[in-house]
C-alpha cells in the first residue's frame, strides 16, 4: 500500500526542528506577536459586545471589513463564452 504524501517522515520532522532551533527569534517572536494580536482582537470584540450589544458590534465589525475589502482593486471577471 502506497503511503500518503501528506504524512511526515522522521527526516522531515528533524528538518523542521532544525529550522526552529536555527531561527528561534523569528519563530517564537512571530508566534508571540500573532498570539497577542489574536488575544487583543478577541478582547476588543468582546468589549464592543459588552458595551454596545451584539447587534451593534457585529454591524460595526462587518461594515469595517467591507470597507477594507472594497478598497482592494477588483479584477474583471473572466468571460470564457
Amino acid at each position: 500500500m502506497k503511503k500518503s504524501s501528506s504524512l511526515k517522515t522522521d527526516k522531515m520532522v528533524e528538518t523542521e526542528f532544525a529550522v526552529l532551533f536555527q531561527y528561534p527569534l523569528e519563530t517564537y517572536g512571530y508566534g508571540l506577536i500573532f498570539s497577542l494580536c489574536g488575544f487583543l482582537g478577541v478582547s476588543v470584540v468582546l468589549t464592543l459586545i459588552k458595551t454596545f450589544g451584539a447587534l451593534v458590534a457585529v454591524t460595526g465589525i462587518l461594515s469595517a471589513r467591507s470597507r477594507c475589502q472594497s478598497s482592494l482593486p477588483h479584477q474583471a471577471p473572466n468571460d470564457h463564452s
